[in-house]
């Protein structure tokens, strides 16, 4: 009895299968048009994917191009490649900027990015990009229903910025290459100025300096240890109740002294 049920099995999808096959090598284009949509209501977008890309360019500029590109991205989307996905969500709204699906299309290429965005630790360039592509959406769409939502994911992404731009500070202090991390501070202190992590990295650009100073050359040394103290005021007077006040005095205490002797 199983092993009929097993036949009857075998039998019900092996004609579906050499079906698919069958029109996937034919050059019946209308023939793979209209299993494209039946795969596309069915869901089943690894066989879809191959009948759209063969057949898509044919129908380039008409209604049934703008359909075929859209499904095309939305099985990408579906089937977790979103880098194809945006590109092809790009694409469709660049060649069909008045379809009904034109606003979804531009939404879903920013989200690809957000959704491709990697951890702080890595290179933040799909984040950047992600970051630009709402903006661009929330310019050409200001009325969208979508524009909360897309303040929401810029937020988390340019968070991600910040991190990213702290850590690559830290790095290089935790190195004690204090040159690069005096630079690297800096920067990041100027471009996130909103930064959870500003009053680490004000404390650590102190620290940077004053260890910069210590272990510089004797002519140089006297510059250096000024500018620690400059340093140390800028921190103070914005973070005057500051969790590193006991450490920063003695940074400044010591500078202080090691410059008398430098006269």
């Amino acid at each position: 009895m199983k092993k009929l049920l097993y036949v009857l099995v075998l039998l019900s999808v092996f004609p579906a299968c050499s079906e698919y096959q069958k029109v996937l090598k034919s050059d019946n284009h209308e023939a793979k048009y209209e299993m494209a949509q039946k795969l596309y209501q069915e869901e089943k977008f690894g066989k879809l994917i191959p009948l759209l890309e063969d057949i898509i360019y044919l129908y380039k500029g008409t209604d049934k191009g703008a359909d075929l590109m859209f499904q095309l991205a939305q099985s990408y989307y579906k089937s977790g490649d979103y880098i194809l996905a945006g590109y092809y969500y790009r694409r469709f709204v660049s060649d069909y900027p008045k379809n009904e699906h034109a606003e979804e299309s531009q939404f879903l290429s920013a989200f690809c990015y957000y959704l491709d965005a990697p951890r702080a630790t890595l290179d933040q360039s799909p984040t950047m990009r992600a970051i630009r592509e709402f903006q661009i959406f929330i310019r050409k769409y200001p009325n969208s229903e979508k524009i909360a939502e897309c303040n929401i994911y810029v937020d988390e992404l340019y968070k991600k910025l910040q991190d990213k731009s702290y850590l690559n500070a830290k790095f290089y202090f935790e190195l004690e290459n204090y040159n690069a991390a005096n630079v690297a501070l800096k920067n990041s202190l100027e471009e996130y100025p909103d930064s959870p992590h500003r009053e680490e990295l004000y404390f650590l650009l102190v620290k940077s300096n004053y260890l910069l100073a210590r272990n510089s050359i004797f002519t140089k040394q006297k510059e250096r240890f000024e500018e620690t103290l400059k340093v140390i005021e800028s921190f103070k007077l914005e973070f005057p109740q500051t969790n590193y006040a006991k450490e920063t005095e003695k940074l400044a205490s010591d500078a202080e002294k090691r410059l008398k002797e430098l006269i």
